[in-house]
């Protein structure tokens, strides 16, 4: 007989922060989906931000470690008037903004 492996499938709890223009805009403790706590961590948030040319400074922390992040962006991004951006993550690309 085989010896029972211990093969956990629960995935990190993420922390997320986006900066606006040096200002904190969000923090957020991001726990995984699914039944086994194995998903994908999503988050919705609408921010009403004016108008103009801002920076975003975003951080990911995806792993146990207690400080510090693990991706990091700062991104300048040209806002206009009643538009709508997205902020999404992905492992092999980084931040995309859209």
């Amino acid at each position: 007989m085989r010896s029972a492996l211990d093969c956990p499938r629960e995935r990190v709890e993420l922390r997320f922060e986006i900066d606006l223009d040096g200002v904190p805009l969000y923090q957020a403790e991001l726990p995984p989906t699914g039944l086994a706590g194995d998903g994908p961590s999503r988050v919705y948030e609408r921010f009403a931000l004016p108008a103009g040319r801002h920076v975003l400074d975003l951080r990911l922390r995806d792993s146990r470690r207690s400080e510090g992040f693990d991706h990091v962006a700062r991104e300048a991004v040209e806002f206009a008037a009643g538009e709508s951006v997205a902020v999404d993550f992905r492992g092999g690309e980084g931040f995309i903004i859209r």
